[in-house]
């Protein structure tokens, strides 16, 4: 059996909508796994709280993300789509609460850090999505 290229979507979506194909690769991918394996690993040295700001930061943009993908599937899919992507949000609503329930420090530096965090996030996820768009 030969395998095909499946649509890059949300997650792993794609292997469970897709079982026989490979998940299209996305050029950057690499760098935005390296993106995020910085991003946790600078955070992580300023402590649990460091920690804590870069879960909320990261959950609050990918809901964002995810947002925009259900507005979009509107009239254009088969509600399993809308499903999956409801359930990854809703996971990653939980991840939120439990960060923001956490953070103990309100500090202007974490809200700083909190907001470049985001803007980092936002960003990666228009670069990953960008060769999709593009067509």
């Amino acid at each position: 059996m030969e395998r095909r290229l499946c649509p890059r979507v949300t997650h792993s979506v794609s292997r469970w909508l897709w079982p026989d194909c490979i998940p299209a690769p996305v050029s950057g991918d690499t760098f935005l796994s390296y993106g995020g394996w910085l991003l946790g690993f600078l955070t992580a040295l300023l402590g649990r709280q460091g920690i804590w700001a870069c879960t909320a930061a990261v959950e609050a943009a990918v809901h964002r993300h995810l947002d925009e993908q259900l507005h979009f599937l509107k009239g254009h899919d088969p509600d399993f789509l809308s499903d999956i992507i409801l359930s990854i949000r809703d996971e990653g609503i939980a991840h939120l609460r439990h960060a923001e329930e956490r953070l103990v420090s309100r500090s202007v530096a974490f809200s700083v850090l909190r907001g470049i965090i985001s803007l980092a996030t936002d960003t990666l996820i228009w670069l990953s999505t960008w060769e999709i768009r593009r067509g």
